[in-house]
């Protein structure tokens, strides 16, 4: 299974320091996505070495920021755009951490390529209060 990942991080540095490591193994190729000022992130890319894209699509019409809708967070578009590999796309958030045979999971699931498919997660405020819900795993 090629599968791939999509990671917004736009100054959540604290977390992708944490869950990027853990997460990378489960994935053929990796491009982290954020903002042109997130120093810190673009820091972590590189150390870790993953790739790294600098936009301000977040913020297009004047939005204090904006997720969706933007053309660099758009998995076909990071594909042509970006060389990133086909196949299977996860969209992951900086702080979203998986477990460590999520990849395992995906395989013995047997997913149709004609679909979408979404799993649900906990959500936390800041990486204090993520503490907990990690030692679980």
């Amino acid at each position: 299974m090629n599968l791939n990942c999509i990671c917004v991080c736009v100054n959540y540095s604290d977390f992708l320091a944490y869950t990027l490591p853990i997460n990378k193994h489960h994935f053929n190729s990796i491009v982290v996505v954020t903002d042109t000022k997130d120093v810190e992130t673009k820091r972590i890319c590189e150390i870790l070495n993953v790739h790294c894209i600098h936009t301000d699509v977040f913020y297009e019409g004047g939005a204090k920021f904006r997720k969706h809708g933007g053309g660099a967070l758009n998995p076909i578009n990071a594909q042509e755009e970006y060389n990133v590999a086909d196949e299977w796309y996860v969209h992951l958030d900086a702080d979203i951490l998986l477990p460590p045979d999520f990849k395992e999971h995906l395989i013995e699931a047997k997913l149709q390529s004609s679909h979408m498919y979404g799993c649900d997660r906990w959500m936390v405020n800041s990486f204090d209060e993520a503490q907990p819900l990690i030692s679980t795993l």
